[in-house]
């Protein structure tokens, strides 16, 4: 994918440490599992996924838990369906665009854990990008300017010791707007 990030969060996300850019790929992480959960939560099949992403994505923000713990979420991860799709020839594509946001949405989360378990500017880069292309599918130019405000402003968050607990409520408020704005276009 073609990098549609900001070229300034691009430069900044070189020069920071590792645990800011652990937390700056739990903050994408906590607007995608905002929309997995909108979607996801419906089903009662899917209770334990619901489960087990919520507490990823909280232990993402957590810089006490080790690498390790996070390698093995990302294992289990890994065998969700939607992330099967594109390696999988049987199974089944996304039927609707709440499959899909979904789809995307995991890919998000997926790519924070990787960053939690060895972050590099690289990764960091690869989650936003991500988070971006999560936007640019869904087709809605102000959601994917609102994500890119919100990876630069989440960075100046970090930058001037803003608590983290407030920079996880702004996300979790942004990914529940995305969220609906999906769901009503679904209907």
């Amino acid at each position: 994918m073609a990098r549609i990030m900001d070229e300034q969060v691009w430069a900044v996300l070189g020069d920071v440490d590792k645990p800011t850019l652990r937390i700056f790929a739990a903050s994408c992480a906590e607007r995608s599992v905002q929309v997995f959960c909108s979607f996801r939560a419906r089903d009662a099949d899917r209770a334990e996924d619901v489960v087990f992403v919520v507490e990823t994505v909280a232990d993402l923000w957590d810089l006490d838990v080790a690498a390790t713990a996070i390698r093995r979420r990302r294992a289990r991860l890994r065998r969700f369906p939607e992330l099967r799709v594109p390696v999988d020839p049987g199974a089944e594509l996304p039927e609707t665009l709440a499959d899909e946001m979904s789809v995307f949405s995991l890919a998000v989360i997926e790519d924070a854990v990787t960053c939690a378990s060895r972050p590099s500017a690289e990764a960091a880069r690869s989650c936003a990008d991500c988070s971006l292309g999560t936007m640019d599918r869904f087709g809605d130019e102000p959601a994917l300017e609102a994500e890119r405000v919100r990876q630069a402003e989440v960075l100046d968050l970090l930058r001037t010791g803003t608590p983290l607990e407030g920079i996880r409520h702004g996300d979790q408020a942004v990914g529940r707007a995305i969220a609906g704005q999906v769901l009503s276009d679904e209907d």
